[in-house]
């Protein structure tokens, strides 16, 4: 057999043969050109044969069995199967055969057979399973103690107070007990006080976090009121999670925006960014508002904090804290309705998190005495559970892989269900990867479950999966009806207050659900009406701020993605450039995917 090492390049070259089969034959002595000019002598039948096998640009057929020879993690043969013009097999497919054949033995040869997907169907044609049918449509209030499941995502400028609050609404709730409130003042020490707790270690749980006062990871809790079980998402404020924020926004129902009412606070956080959203120096509410619209949260509550702290900058009072709250009020509405969000659908209440006033009881602090609106709790209540898309066939995309667990496994996923349902048995595809596996076991929040269906978050164990064979961003899906593996598609996006225009060329990094990949804008196909999306210009040279265009970006990497009209879950993208959101759209078409 050959030594693998000698086909490095892919490529059996003229040299190499001689060297396994022998020296080469005396060449003849070179002939001068006759008179008149005759060619030069042609290349041998070897040389015609490496001529031959020189690849080509790949594209159509050719050009996906290449990529998906690169995804195995080998190189593709040379040629796609021209060979080298001999009737026998060459040397190099005869030692990517043995490589093909020494990996097929042992769980490697489940994955090979497991990543041929099955050809595309149509999604009209799934009939969901029979076992499935009466669980998934049985009301949820019809099981003891249960309540109607909704996500909850806490956006907001960093520094806003949004872990304190979110601390101090699990602690009211119950559902943190007073035991971990005592350690958490025990290991706070006299670094602030045994009187001020540390209400934003709750969820901030790193030492960095903690040390530095910055959320980084979305952090993830339950509480329950008295109409909801709520599911927690406490996003990062500072812009350099941005990308965290995101995957934290694209798995929630409702959006609660906490804004900083302290003077100046609030000033910092709704600032634009000097040159446009590619400058630097601006506050993350804007960008946090328009990620939420763009990621299909339609339902916002707007809470103003910090204005307790009002008397110690020289404004004491509840008349001031009013006039301030009303302030915020006014210069936020319009930008909110701008975005989307319509006025008579969000709901604007004070809170505080230090002193817990309007969480979840009237305030009882003289500065909030005046409000006689909605507490955080009521306002929670107040949001509608997304529809569940229990009727599609089944997607997760993985937001999160755990460590392993006794219970679950080596390679346990935590997400939320955009479609579908899934009870244990199950089997399931990974995408990209195509591995079939079975579902272990179902849990949520360390509890077991039997049943997850759209809407709802779970950690599945999954049978068959080794660790480090699941990454963040991948979807599990029905192994009959797969998710789409995309590597060029068309999207319909809308520019935000760029400075830079987005061209034809242009490097961006694509977030879609919870997974982000560099990609390119090779084509602009049209400039739309950003209101009735008729084309106002077919092929234009560039997009400017707040225009609307239709782009056909091109992938690094293969990405699973669905047209938005299939799932809206998973035919949203937001592009981002240099740290900041340019532009945010949807999926119209899938031009190359498997």
């Amino acid at each position: 057999m050959y030594d693998l090492d000698d086909f490095d390049d892919g490529y059996y070259d003229e040299e190499e043969y001689y060297e396994d089969y022998g020296p080469p034959k005396p060449k003849a002595p070179p002939q001068k050109p006759k008179a008149g000019g005759a060619k030069a002598p042609g290349p041998s039948s070897m040389g015609k044969g490496v001529c031959q096998a020189a690849p080509k640009s790949a594209g159509g057929a050719r050009g996906r069995a290449v990529k998906a020879e690169k995804a195995r993690g080998f190189p593709a043969a040379p040629g796609a199967g021209r060979g080298f013009g001999f009737t026998s097999p060459s040397p190099d497919e005869e030692a990517l055969s043995a490589r093909k054949d020494s990996a097929g033995a042992g769980p490697a040869s489940a994955s090979a057979a497991a990543s041929a997907a099955p050809a595309r169907r149509p999604l009209s044609e799934y009939d969901l399973e029979a076992e499935l049918v009466e669980a998934c449509f049985r009301e949820p209030g019809e099981a003891p103690g249960s309540l109607p499941a909704l996500s909850l995502v806490v956006l907001g400028h960093v520094d806003a107070g949004k872990s304190t609050l979110m601390g101090r609404l699990l602690s009211e709730t119950g559902a943190v007990g007073k035991e971990r409130i005592h350690r958490l003042q025990r290991d706070m020490g006299g670094d602030g006080g045994a009187e001020e707790t540390p209400w934003a270690w709750v969820l901030d749980e790193r030492t960095e976090e903690r040390s530095r006062g910055v959320t980084v990871d979305v952090a993830s809790a339950r509480f329950s009121t008295s109409r909801r079980s709520v599911r927690v998402l406490d996003a990062p404020g500072h812009r350099d999670f941005v990308p965290n924020a995101i995957a934290g926004a694209s798995q929630a129902d409702a959006a609660l925006l906490v804004v900083d009412g302290a003077i100046g606070g609030f000033e910092k956080g709704f600032s634009a960014a000097p040159g446009g959203s590619l400058g630097r120096g601006g506050g993350q509410t804007r960008e946090h508002v328009q990620l939420a619209r763009c990621l299909g949260i339609s339902q916002l509550a707007v809470c103003v904090t910090k204005l307790d702290t009002l008397g110690g900058a020289g404004y004491p009072g509840a008349e001031a804290a009013q006039e301030r709250f009303e302030a915020v009020r006014q210069q936020l509405e319009p930008f909110l309705s701008k975005a989307g969000f319509r006025p008579g659908t969000v709901q604007w209440l004070p809170a505080s998190g230090r002193t817990g006033d309007n969480l979840v009881c009237r305030p009882a602090a003289p500065e909030l005495a005046w409000f006689q609106g909605p507490t955080v709790a009521d306002a929670v209540d107040a949001f509608k559970a997304s529809d569940r898309r229990v009727e599609m066939p089944f997607r997760m995309p993985v937001a999160e892989v755990l460590p392993k667990s006794r219970d679950l496994g080596a390679t346990p996923a935590a997400g939320r269900l955009e479609a579908g349902a899934v009870v244990a048995g199950t089997e399931v595809r990974v995408a990209p990867s195509g591995r079939v596996v079975k579902v272990k076991k179902l849990q949520s929040q360390g509890d077991p479950r039997e049943l997850a269906r759209a809407g709802d978050a779970v950690e599945i164990g999954l049978l068959g999966l080794e660790e480090g064979e699941l990454r963040q961003g991948d979807v599990l899906c029905h192994p009959s009806f797969p998710v789409p593996v995309v590597q060029r598609l068309e999207a319909r996006v809308v520019t935000l207050d760029i400075m830079v225009p987005l061209l034809r060329g242009s490097e961006v990094v694509v977030h879609a659900h919870v997974a982000a990949v560099a990609g390119q804008v090779t084509e602009i196909r049209a400039r739309l009406d950003p209101k009735t999306g008729a084309v106002q210009k077919e092929r234009p040279r560039c997009v400017t701020r707040h225009q609307a265009a239709l782009l056909v970006l091109e992938l690094e990497r293969p990405l699973c993605l669905e047209k938005y009209s299939d799932y809206k879950g998973l035919g949203r993208v937001t592009l981002r450039d240099g740290g900041h959101t340019v532009a945010v759209g949807t999926v119209t078409e899938l031009l190359e995917y498997e």
